[in-house]
């Protein structure tokens, strides 16, 4: 019901916080709701609804795309997911000052296979955050490409990977490097994929 929005500016999507059914739930949000309007929170591991083992990155990297918040006993968690909170609240904070009521673009979903991409880019263009996920992790793929949408073509942007966890490699974790806007609003750089490393996986759990 569209309508809701005209009394709260608020809603809950579901109340499975799953972050691999969230992609779903969410990409199928967006065709009505913008993302600053869906309740989108980091549960707790194992899932209450699906009993999933999820990283708290990708818990935080699906709900970042939402109105974001925990659902946690912190009084249960270990001190390094302490820290991990911590950090991840600083993030969202200075994603919010940026792309607060930014334009939200689908890209691959889970409809088309095992990846998804979502980019949410600033109105005033200057500022973006994309996001790839993995459904699962599968043998002999070839590296994956993040295709940025919505970006100005007359502008140059930095990379800054602030998301991924242990298993991820972007060239350097946390290194910048400038890229620029070719055709399609696909990323210039050969040299910019997200890939997963399964030599460094112990099951073949979500990520």
């Amino acid at each position: 019901d569209l309508g809701i929005l005209s009394y709260f500016p608020q809603i809950w999507g579901s109340d499975n916080t799953d972050a691999i059914c969230r992609e779903v739930i969410q990409n199928g949000y967006s065709y009505g709701y913008p993302p600053e309007t869906i309740g989108a929170h980091v549960s707790v591991c194992p899932n209450h609804q699906t009993s999933r083992e999820t990283p708290l990155e990708t818990r935080f990297a699906v709900a970042a795309f939402g109105s974001f918040g925990y659902e946690c006993n912190l009084c249960n968690m270990r001190p390094d997911e302490i820290d991990q909170i911590a950090k991840q609240v600083k993030i969202y904070k200075g994603i919010c000052e940026k792309l607060a009521f930014g334009r939200f673009y689908r890209g691959k979903s889970f409809d088309d296979g095992s990846i998804c991409e979502w980019t949410l880019v600033s109105r005033d263009g200057e500022h973006a955050m994309g996001m790839v996920l993995q459904e699962l992790a599968q043998a002999n793929k070839n590296y994956h490409c993040y295709h940025a949408v919505g970006l100005n073509e007359d502008m140059k942007y930095h990379f800054t990977n602030i998301f991924a966890g242990e298993n991820a490699e972007i060239i350097e974790l946390n290194e910048e490097i400038e890229v620029v806007t070719g055709d399609d609003s696909e990323l210039d750089i050969s040299d910019v994929r997200e890939h997963l490393n399964l030599d460094k996986y112990d099951n073949y759990n979500s990520r």
